[in-house]
This record gives C-alpha cells, sequence and structure tokens, in this order.
C-alpha cells in the first residue's frame, strides 16, 4: 500500500508512525511497542524512502492525527507538503477525526483502494489522490486474527516479520486489536 501511494504520488519519503492509542478503536496493546517498532522496521528494510518514526510513542496519550502533522510541519522545510496514506476502509471515518477540517487543509489525503472498494463517497472527503491497490486485500486485522487462530501468515507479511512474530509467540491471544 505505501509503496503504490509513494510511486502514485512521486512522494521522496514514507514515515511510518505507530499510534501510541488510536482514538477509534477500543485499544489494548498486545505487544509491546519495543515489538511494535522492530516489526515496522524489519517490513520496510531495503527501501530507501521509507522510514519510522516514535513520535506518537513518544508524545503519548492518545495519538491525533491533527497534532502529529503539526509536529511534522515544525521539522519539515517549509516547502514540504504532508501527504497521508491511508486504507479506503478509513475514508468514512474522517470526518469523525479530531479537526479533521483544519487537518484536509494541512495534508494532501491519498487513499489506496483495497480490490473490490468501489469509493463513491470519496468526493465529499476532499481526496487529493486515489490509488489503486496492487490486489492484496488482506488488513493487519485479519493477519492477527488469523495468528490467534493458529493458521498461516506466510505471504502475507515480509518472511522476517513472519518469523520474528512467530520466534516471540506475538499475537496468539484471540480478539487482537
Amino acid at each position: 500500500m505505501a509503496e503504490s501511494a509513494r510511486i502514485a504520488c512521486a512522494l521522496d519519503k514514507v514515515l511510518f508512525i505507530p499510534a501510541n492509542i488510536p482514538p477509534h478503536k477500543d485499544f489494548t496493546p498486545e505487544i509491546s511497542d519495543g515489538d511494535r517498532l522492530k516489526l515496522i522496521r524489519l517490513a520496510i528494510r531495503g527501501n530507501p524512502h521509507f522510514d519510522l518514526s516514535d513520535m506518537e510513542l513518544k508524545r503519548g496519550g492518545v495519538s491525533y492525527t491533527i497534532d502529529t502533522v503539526k509536529a511534522l510541519y515544525l521539522q519539515l522545510n517549509p516547502k514540504d507538503r504532508i501527504y497521508l496514506i491511508l486504507g479506503g476502509d478509513l475514508v468514512e471515518e474522517l470526518a469523525t477525526w479530531k479537526h479533521y477540517e483544519d487537518l484536509k487543509s494541512l495534508v494532501d489525503i491519498v487513499v489506496v483502494e483495497r480490490e473490490g472498494e468501489m469509493g463513491e463517497s470519496y468526493e465529499e472527503y476532499d481526496i487529493t489522490h486515489r490509488v489503486p491497490g496492487v490486489g492484496f486485500n488482506v488488513s493487519s486485522s485479519r493477519i492477527r486474527e488469523r495468528l490467534a487462530g493458529g493458521q498461516s501468515i506466510k505471504y502475507l507479511v515480509p518472511e522476517k516479520v513472519e518469523d520474528y512474530i512467530l520466534s516471540r509467540g506475538l499475537y496468539r491471544q484471540a480478539g487482537g486489536g
């Protein structure tokens, strides 16, 4: 998804920022922040355009995108623009996000559509870019469900990510979030 968006929008860098506490989910961390960061590092390793930030974990509290975007703009060159990459499944939630009207003026919203998504309602959300998915319609929730059910995740995540998850016994409890 991130690589599709990077190519379609000619982005120099894609920054992965794990949320501390997502505001729209019942969130009980199943794994440590250290494990979450390690999994992302393993997943993005080898792509020179991908980077990781733990800024939301360090900030603590609920992770609101508007706060993160404002903090990022303080670090960037004034000519830089932030692109917010989302899966199509999140579009209809956008209007409920904290300070959404301000957020959409600060970022270009990029939606990567999963296979089978129609996206007719996107127009009302000021989506800047629509990127077709690559036919890989597997969510992180589905991967966690498979792990909790003792099913294989081979070929659904990079091999190093799978190895790390299995060697540490991560996501083995049912109902993961």
